[in-house]
């Protein structure tokens, strides 16, 4: 199956990168051009159902990153290093016989400048240059792309330099407009090639751990009939696509996939019906959830889990112990929660579109979030939402016909059966 790859940058840049994924197996990239990398930030909502989301430089990362925390993809961009800077020197020397004396260049680290000029020759030096190593530590800072060509601008009229070299396209753009002389740093197909491989193995890996199997383990402290907390234990693990296994009359096991116990753990509100029964009948709850590539590995982490939230003075509280046996307190400092909310107006517009109810969108969504891999046939459907196949295949028909969904395949349940269709969700990020 293709890693899906949202890359987000210049016209040049996706260019290059769709030529070169060409070359790379299981790799499929959706292009999302900028006219400057500012506007990363707004264009992360064309990102869709992907695996990962692949930026084409440092600075159109750092825009996005404040945006960035409310997407569960892997992110990454492809980096300026000293290869690019020796490509772009070499040039310099072989074509455009300039002294290095009179460049202005900008660059995100002067670190790779100054080790490709000791490699040259330690006596050379480049004496204007602007940079911005503080991109990978700070947020909080704002990037100014004019202070930038204004710098550029100015060295160019004293006449202090006779060429400008830039590693931002807008930059470029503005100087060439200005009819300044300046070349962008080159974007070497290694670089581009290799982020592409990293993305295509950050998919992997993260569907591969949402494909890992989890296990959470109840405990109940009642003297109160539990008919009402099985019932709330077994829609709880419906809406995560889990089972719920009763081993007494004060114990409860779920077994289900990590994606589905990460969107359980990320949405408390799940719990809150839950929550409510207990405090009604003074009851409370520990609980435990673990991960792991077994059964027998998730169930050692959840009672690892579970013991962790039985020390704790604190009822009704959950402990995660992952594969790698981290210990994580989910609800710890947890305000958040992604219940649907009416101000959505992007969610009421697609129901709209569509002719459903925003309920039926928002378990479509919920459908998507609790799976491993983005794909899932009508009888899937037909089962989490607990309707007919046929009701299925015609919510499915409407999604299909606005373009939210794409079929990807077949597959054939039965040696004698109908092949059915395999379906993955195109739906923007709400």
């Amino acid at each position: 199956m293709a890693i899906r790859i949202a890359m987000i940058g210049s016209e040049e840049t996706l260019q290059q990168a769709l030529t070169l994924a060409n070359t790379i197996e299981d790799i499929e990239i959706s292009p999302i051009m900028y006219r400057s990398p500012e506007e990363s930030s707004s264009l992360l909502k064309l990102t869709g159902q992907c695996d990962v989301i692949l930026f084409s430089g440092e600075l159109s990362f750092h825009y996005a990153q404040k945006e960035l925390v409310h997407y569960n993809q892997p992110t990454l961009y492809i980096p300026d290093d000293e290869l690019s800077v020796a490509l772009t020197l070499l040039y310099i020397s072989n074509h455009l016989n300039i002294d290095y004396n009179q460049l202005s260049i900008d660059l995100t680290d002067r670190k790779y400048l100054h080790e490709v000029l000791v490699q040259f020759d330690s006596t050379l030096t480049i004496p204007f240059v602007q940079d911005y190593p503080w991109l990978k530590e700070t947020t909080d800072r704002t990037f100014q792309i004019e202070t930038v060509v204004a710098k550029h601008v100015e060295l160019w009229e004293s006449k202090q330099v006779s060429y400008v070299v830039t590693s931002i396209h807008a930059v470029y753009d503005k100087l060439i407009k200005l009819d300044i002389p300046c070349i962008r740093l080159v974007e070497p197909k290694k670089n581009i090639s290799e982020a592409l491989l990293k993305a295509r193995n950050l998919g992997e890996l993260s569907i591969a751990k949402k494909s890992q199997i989890a296990v959470g383990t109840f405990v109940f402290y009642t003297d109160e009939p539990l008919v009402t907390l099985e019932m709330e234990m077994e829609n709880i693990a419906k809406l995560t696509n889990c089972t719920v296994k009763k081993i007494n009359s004060q114990n409860f096991i779920i077994y289900g996939t990590h994606s589905g116990v990460e969107y359980l753990l990320e949405n408390r509100e799940v719990f809150e019906k839950l929550f409510q029964t207990l405090n009604d009948t003074a009851s409370t709850v520990d609980g435990g959830f673990g991960y792991g590539m077994t059964i027998v590995e998730a169930e050692k982490n959840a009672n690892i889990a579970l013991s962790y939230s039985q020390k704790n003075k604190k009822k009704n509280i959950f402990h995660v112990v992952n594969a790698e046996q981290t210990v994580i307190n989910p609800f710890q400092n947890q305000d958040r929660s992604s219940i649907l909310q009416s101000e959505n107006m992007n969610m009421i517009k697609i129901a709209k579109e569509l002719g459903i109810s925003v309920t039926n969108l928002h378990k479509m969504i919920q459908f998507h979030q609790n799976r491993p891999m983005n794909r899932f046939t009508s009888s899937d459907v037909s089962e989490y939402f607990g309707i007919g196949k046929r009701a299925a295949e015609q919510i499915l028909k409407k999604f299909l016909v606005k373009g939210y969904i794409k079929v990807i395949g077949e597959e054939q349940p039965h040696l004698n059966g109908r092949p059915r269709s395999v379906y993955r969700l195109e739906l923007p990020p709400m």
